[in-house]
C-alpha cells in the first residue's frame, strides 16, 4: 500500500468535512464547498495550511523510520504456532508439517475458526 504526502489541501478538507457532521448536504456538495472555501483563501491561509502539513509528514516520516510496523496475530498465525508444537514430534519435517496444519486449518468449521480469530486479535501485538 502506497503512502501518501499529507497536502495542506488535505488537512483543511478534514477539518472542513468534520463541521458539516451530521449536515443533509451530500458529500459531492460538501466537497463543492470546501474545494471552493479552499480556493478563495489567502495565500498565507494556504501557506499556514501546508507548513502544518509539512510538520505532520515529517513527524510521521520520523515514527516510520524510528519502530518496525508490527502486524497482529492472525487466527491462523496462532492456530499454526500451537499446532507446530503439538506435532513437532509426530512430523519432523517442516514443510510437510506445515502443510498438514494448513490442511486442518482449511477443515475447520468457520465457527472455529473465527474462534481462533477472536483469541488472536485479542492479544497483545
Amino acid at each position: 500500500m502506497a503512502s501518501h504526502a499529507v497536502t495542506g489541501w488535505n488537512l483543511f478538507m478534514g477539518e472542513r468535512m468534520r463541521t458539516y457532521t451530521g449536515s443533509t448536504i451530500t458529500r459531492t456538495a460538501r466537497l463543492v464547498k470546501i474545494a471552493e472555501e479552499w480556493h478563495n483563501l489567502e495565500s498565507d491561509d494556504k501557506q499556514t495550511w501546508n507548513a502544518q502539513a509539512k510538520e505532520l509528514s515529517l513527524s510521521s516520516l520520523q515514527e516510520k523510520t524510528s519502530s518496525p510496523k508490527t502486524r497482529r496475530l492472525s487466527g491462523y498465525n496462532l492456530y499454526v504456532q500451537e499446532q507446530s508444537l503439538v506435532l513437532k514430534d509426530h512430523i519432523k519435517d517442516r514443510d510437510e508439517r506445515l502443510r498438514h496444519i494448513g490442511d486442518m486449518w482449511r477443515h475447520l468449521s468457520q465457527v472455529e475458526q473465527d474462534a481462533w480469530n477472536t483469541e488472536a486479535y485479542g492479544r497483545p501485538y
